[in-house]
């Protein structure tokens, strides 16, 4: 299935010096695919899916076409939509610089890598 995306057209404006790209919006539709370059876990690729379910906002990359940063809460999805098939490949996964820059740490409350079980 072709997404929405794919159908129609999409402008954005021209990226200034400073990499200020103005996110547009993506209607992916109801049914989409998401192919896993990366070696993701399920719980990425499905968070991403959310992120992307109807319209969505995205970033385009000013140096690709076709390639766009969806950001979630915590982390950042690099994604290629191919034009052809409307196929959504996840290429890689960082974590959001806005959403670490804007945590606030309680007193007594442990950071989220105290928390992990993979923790020392």
């Amino acid at each position: 299935m072709i997404s929405h995306a794919v159908e129609r057209e999409l402008t954005h404006e021209p990226v200034n010096a400073t990499q200020n790209r103005k996110p547009v919006q993506m209607d992916f539709g109801e049914a989409f695919e998401i192919r896993d370059l990366g070696n993701h876990s399920a719980g990425t690729v499905m968070t991403l899916a959310l992120l992307l379910a109807g319209t969505a906002e995205v970033r385009p990359d000013p140096k690709r076409k076709n390639f766009y940063e969806v950001e979630g809460r915590s982390e950042v999805y690099y994604i290629h939509v191919s034009p052809v098939t409307g196929i959504i490949y996840l290429l890689a996964v960082w974590r959001n610089p806005v959403a670490q820059f804007n945590a606030v740490p309680r007193p007594g409350f442990p950071y989220p890598e105290e928390c992990s079980p993979l923790a020392t």
